[in-house]
């Protein structure tokens, strides 16, 4: 059996076929980006503006496996991610070496632009807003974008430009990081319609089609009942096609339902690091100045006291912003227990952090983004002086394996307080997993 990596080579660079055509030849780079689950930048707007698509939903409950979620839509009530943020910033210039540029935006998994959220596609990430659905749209929205595209101010003609190289970037956070990855995929080797024949049944010819930048936020797939087997069903591996592979990874995620799949088979191509943080530190969303109040975990007192007694030396919460509740038997011993969260003024400035470390990445493969993020960004941290020195020192903290995660460090431990949040709870869907040794831990696949 072959191993990941091995026997795994750049295909050879072909020569181009001489044409006897005076068609000119068009260098076009497409950037696209698919936002997590559960968020939409139209519909952040539409809240922001409270217009009346935003009105409409706040009137309806949205129900998942039974429960109340919330009233309105959760994608109207969240926060813009970084990757909301890097479609703000992408330059609207020709990236340097091309003739054209054009970038998408997709919506996350579960949401619809202006209209209400799907259980389905937030629950599973299957359904009309679903992951294969999401990466389907997001290639439609760039055919479309290309075949209207203009140099010179005058739009493409079939009979009169050909295509000589398309480079294709994919970004994405959480499930849109699953779906850049599928995407790869229906781009490149699916069977049926790749991009290069889509452009075909428009009439262009088009002689070379490449992925450069694979740009991913804290991969989750989380598709369908079982996760085993998503590497395999959404080809999560295509990443083994693009030039350049980087993902950020959260190195504090613990939920049971956010596994990671790592980028193992990128091989030489790929960087990956953790970071500290759980999934929507890194990929962005959260508000600022939240509080939570919530149950955190529940089950024997002895697991649970030791759980409390981790997070409090970690970091996250003090003495008494982690309360501790037992139940008894009719012998008066303990037989239950769990912990309640209540801590305040959480900040949302972080995720700046890792929006700085992805644009870097994206700028060294020749994506055109604007030196305003980092302008917004340094901002944004200098306001916090813990902040400014992890990222005045974020190599120390950006680490090519969990293991070697500096979790005990005393910056990080006021970090986490004052501006990490805690994604796990004791709750349908949102428990936190534990290994052997009764310790936080997260599983990870091989993508």
């Amino acid at each position: 059996m072959t191993e990941l990596c091995e026997g795994v080579q750049p295909p050879a660079t072909e020569p181009e076929e001489k044409r006897n055509d005076d068609k000119k030849p068009v260098t076009i780079r497409c950037i696209m980006l698919f936002d997590g689950t559960m968020n939409n930048k139209t519909n952040i707007e539409s809240r922001i503006s409270k217009n009346e698509f935003y009105e409409a939903t706040r009137s309806k409950k949205y129900k998942l496996f039974g429960e109340r979620v919330g009233e309105g839509a959760e994608s109207y009530e969240n926060g813009f991610t970084n990757i909301a943020s890097l479609d703000g910033y992408m330059d609207k210039e020709p990236a340097k070496g091309y003739d054209i540029t054009v970038k998408i935006y997709t919506e996350g998994a579960g949401t619809i632009n202006n209209a209400g959220d799907k259980t389905v596609g937030y629950g599973i990430g299957m359904g009309d807003a679903g992951i294969k659905n999401k990466c389907e749209k997001g290639i439609i929205d760039a055919v479309n974008q290309i075949i209207s595209s203009q140099v010179g101010g005058q739009e493409i003609k079939p009979d009169k430009q050909y295509i000589k190289l398309l480079t294709i970037d994919v970004f994405g956070f959480s499930r849109g990081a699953t779906t850049a990855r599928y995407a790869i995929h229906r781009l490149l080797k699916d069977e049926k319609r790749p991009i290069k024949k889509r452009l075909e049944e428009h009439g262009y010819d088009t002689t070379k089609v490449e992925v450069c930048l694979t740009g991913l936020f804290d991969t989750v797939s989380s598709h369908g009942i079982s996760f085993s087997n998503d590497v395999r069903k959404l080809e999560l591996d295509a990443v083994k096609h693009a030039k350049k592979v980087f993902h950020l990874a959260a190195a504090e995620e613990y939920r049971k339902n956010f596994s990671l799949t790592n980028i193992k088979s990128a091989c030489g191509k790929g960087e990956e690091y953790f970071l500290p943080g759980v999934h929507s530190d890194v990929g962005g969303s959260y508000h600022d100045n939240t509080s939570e109040n919530f149950y955190l975990y529940s089950g024997s007192p002895t697991k649970v006291k030791a759980d409390r007694a981790a997070l409090i030396a970690e970091g996250w919460y003090r003495e008494d912003e982690i309360l501790y509740e037992e139940e008894f038997n009719e012998l008066g011993q303990p037989v239950y227990a769990r912990t309640r969260a209540n801590r305040n003024g959480i900040r949302n400035a972080y995720c700046q952090i890792p929006l700085k470390i992805m644009a870097k990445a994206a700028r060294e493969q020749g994506i055109p983004i604007k030196a305003d993020l980092e302008s917004r960004a340094d901002s944004t941290i200098s306001e916090f002086s813990d902040l400014k020195t992890l990222d005045n020192n974020i190599a120390k903290y950006k680490v090519t394996s969990v293991t070697a995660f500096p979790i005990n460090d005393p910056l990080l431990k006021r970090i986490r307080h004052d501006h990490l949040h805690m994604s796990s709870k004791d709750s349908l869907g949102l428990h936190p997993r534990f290994n052997d040794k009764g310790q936080r831990w997260r599983q990870a696949y091989d993508g």
